[in-house]
């Protein structure tokens, strides 16, 4: 399935005026030469599509592409074709960028496929979703203690809802189990067990604040633990704070593209999406999303990516998910 949509392009005289100097300085060496495509592999109702259009939207109202940005959602095969599209339907296409998220690295590990992280390279990381503890409001579980030494004394009873297994809240669902020595039942669900929690179905789930914080908020649900400082939920406990410290595999939005694309386009983009990370628009759209500012580009990026498939890839054989 492909769908396109086109970012919000209005901007007033003052806006033009106040960007035109930045607009001209991303245009002293390479540039876009038509339309850019942002891919999504998931439909509007997902986090990284929002994440993909506000993208768009403030690139577009900013001037920052000659031609404008559009986003596109491929969806199919856990993110193969939207990323089939980019990294070999148009290899070295400086025109195609495809958001980064975990599951577009771990996915073609988990299917042994070929269209993998070899095939791109990174523009930049830009923010970064913490994952919380959250139980229903009803539950007897005050603390997370309360839920970690329930789960000691009923091993298998308390069940975690979440993703897909090989989805980082199964994974994570693991490295808890490791660390705190219990015994959970993990159940995946399509919507990561957001809905079989208000039911009272699961016990747990260990997902983005932007998933359960209308439910918190309207005292549906009680968050017990995060992996960062929530600023929307000062008085939630870091896992830190409660003296924990394990990998809790937190998901992270940027950009990514065809290896083959040049180091001048690359340079052009990560100039420009530092102006977009600087926006209003944009600064408000992390808050609202509990999301925190995660920047990273050049080397650093690309190590970065190499360390999360060797990641990945421990934890997928450590789950007999994969071969070793």
């Amino acid at each position: 399935m492909t769908l396109s949509f086109r970012g919000f392009r209005a901007a007033g005289i003052a806006t033009a005026l106040l960007f035109a100097s930045t607009t001209t300085g991303l245009t002293q060496g390479w540039e876009p030469t038509e339309e850019v495509e942002i891919v999504t592999h998931v439909g509007t109702t997902s986090s990284t599509w929002a994440n993909a259009n506000m993208i768009a939207s403030v690139i577009n109202k900013l001037d920052l592409f000659p031609h404008g940005a559009t986003t596109k959602i491929i969806e199919g095969a856990r993110g193969a074709k939207a990323r089939t599209y980019v990294a070999k339907t148009n290899a070295g296409n400086p025109h195609k960028l495809q958001m980064l998220v975990p599951t577009q690295i771990n996915n073609p590990i988990l299917a042994r496929s070929d269209v993998d992280r070899s095939l791109f390279r990174g523009v930049s990381l830009m923010v970064i979703t913490p994952k919380v503890i959250t139980v229903n409001a009803d539950s007897p579980y005050e603390t997370l203690d309360d839920l970690i030494n329930a789960a000691r004394e009923r091993p298998g009873e308390v069940i975690h809802g979440g993703g897909s297994l090989g989805s980082t809240s199964s994974m994570v669902s693991q490295i808890m189990e490791e660390y705190f020595d219990i015994d959970v039942t993990y159940t995946p669900f399509d919507d990561q067990g957001i809905i079989q929690l208000l039911g009272g179905h699961v016990d747990y789930v260990f997902a983005q604040p932007e998933l359960v914080g209308k439910f918190v908020e309207s005292g549906r649900m009680r968050m017990l633990a995060s992996s960062q400082k929530l600023d929307e939920f000062p008085d939630v406990p870091t896992l830190a704070e409660l003296g924990h410290d394990f990998e809790v595999l937190d998901s992270y939005r940027g950009l990514w593209t065809s290896k083959d694309v040049p180091d001048e386009a690359i340079a052009f983009y990560v100039e420009a999406l530092e102006k977009v990370m600087a926006s209003e628009e944009m600064q408000e759209f992390i808050v609202q999303n509990s999301m925190q500012r995660n920047w990273v580009a050049g080397a650093e990026l690309e190590d970065q990516l190499d360390t999360k498939v060797k990641v990945f890839t421990k934890i997928a054989q450590d789950m007999d998910l994969i071969e070793k």
